[in-house]
Formats: C-alpha cells, sequence, structure tokens
C-alpha cells in the first residue's frame, strides 16, 4: 500500500461537500415553499365551501409550484421527494374540486406544474371533500345537490382506478380503496335521504286529499240497509 492512494482525497471531499451543502439549502428552501403552498390550498378550498371566491388563493399557490420546480432544477430528487410531492397533490386537489364545484372543466397536471402522481393522488383526496359537499347539501335538503355531488366523485374514481402502478411510480392504490369505501357510504345516504323524500312528498299529497275531504267519514262507504217491508205492505 502507498500513501499516494489518497492523493486527490481532500480535494474531492471539498467538491462532495460544496455539492451536498448546495443541495441541502435547495432542500431547506422546499419546506417552507411546500408549507405555504399546503396552507394556501387549504384556506382556498375553504373558501369556496363558504361561497367566496378562491381563485386568488390558487393562483398563488400555482405560483409556488413553479417556483418549487424552479429552485429543484439540479436536483430533481429533492423535486420528487415527499415533502415537495405533498404540496403539488394538495395543489391538485384544490384546483381539480374548485373546477368541479364552479362547473368548470378540470385543469391538467402540467398546467399546474403537477406530477401525474401528485395529481391522481390529490384526484382521489377531491373525492373525499365532494363527499363533505354532498352531506353539507343533504343536511339543507338540497338533494338534487348532492346527487350531483356523488355523480362527480363516481365520475372520478372511474379515471382514477385505470391506474395500476407501483407506489414508487404513482401512489393511488390507497387512495382508490379509501375513495371506494366514501362513494358506497355517500351512495347508500343519498338513496337513504332520497326516498325519505319521496316519502314525505307522498304523505304531503295524502294530508292534502284529506284536508280537502274534512267532512269525509269510513260510514260514508258502507251500504245503507234497506227498511224492512212488512207483509201488510206487501199485499
Amino acid at each position: 500500500m502507498k500513501r499516494s492512494s489518497l492523493a486527490g482525497l481532500d480535494a474531492m471531499i471539498r467538491r462532495m461537500d460544496r455539492e451536498l451543502s448546495g443541495k441541502d439549502r435547495v432542500r431547506e428552501l422546499t419546506i417552507p415553499l411546500s408549507r405555504e403552498i399546503i396552507r394556501t390550498c387549504a384556506e382556498a378550498i375553504r373558501t369556496m365551501r363558504t361561497g367566496g371566491q378562491s381563485g386568488r388563493l390558487l393562483q398563488e399557490a400555482r405560483k409556488g409550484a413553479a417556483r418549487l420546480r424552479k429552485v429543484t432544477a439540479r436536483h430533481p430528487e429533492l423535486y420528487h421527494s415527499g415533502t415537495v410531492q405533498n404540496a403539488l397533490q394538495e395543489l391538485a386537489e384544490a384546483f381539480i374540486l374548485v373546477a368541479l364545484i364552479n362547473g368548470e372543466r378540470i385543469p391538467s397536471p402540467e398546467s399546474i406544474d403537477c406530477t401525474p402522481g401528485s395529481y391522481l393522488a390529490g384526484m382521489g383526496d377531491a373525492i373525499g371533500e365532494l363527499r363533505r359537499v354532498a352531506q353539507d347539501a343533504m343536511r339543507k335538503g338540497e338533494l338534487g345537490e348532492a346527487e350531483d355531488s356523488l355523480s362527480l366523485m363516481e365520475g372520478l374514481f372511474s379515471a382514477l382506478v385505470r391506474f395500476d402502478y407501483p407506489d414508487a411510480i404513482a401512489p393511488v392504490k390507497h387512495k382508490q380503496d379509501v375513495a371506494r369505501g366514501l362513494i358506497e357510504k355517500t351512495r347508500g345516504e343519498v338513496a337513504v335521504a332520497v326516498r325519505g323524500r319521496n316519502l314525505e312528498q307522498k304523505i304531503a299529497a295524502l294530508e292534502k286529499v284529506l284536508a280537502d275531504h274534512r267532512d269525509f267519514s269510513p260510514a260514508a262507504l258502507r251500504p245503507k240497509k234497506r227498511a224492512a217491508v212488512s207483509k201488510k205492505g206487501r199485499r
């Protein structure tokens, strides 16, 4: 063995240290950016559910996603890390949900700087939010809106189940299982609510009929007894 075998090691170590230090600085930048996207998307969904305009908040979140892509351009492994992908998942959920509630076409992953995996995961989460919309509608007695929400849930689910990849490629298997259960529960609740509404309508119609015939008595339907005729009267 020769000590000269270590020649150049110090320079190599310094170079790797610079590279890893730069990567760590980028990682530190992604954390607050990701948290801000998650916070903004949650606020956008709350605003939408209370009848407010969430467009400005969504655009802020999309700008944050574009910045994430830019700062991680030299470190794709950081872009595909859990921290960043979780934020992009929330972004996809918010954009999909708001578009559906407003009757608009849902955006593509590319248009909101999402990866396919994070977009599909966000789609699965949007199904859960639509269930809440359906439940709110049922509590208000707006069964038509509840049925519309259920239809949207089923439409998203039919798209989601077309993907069957390992979690390393597209982590949607768990989302599919959860969405399937939520749809089954919502379908049952909507069916019960519709039957209840139909029963109420029939009862109301019957009450109206009875109110229009207040003097009605079941005795009126009984056949009247014929008066007995005496033999003397027959003669």
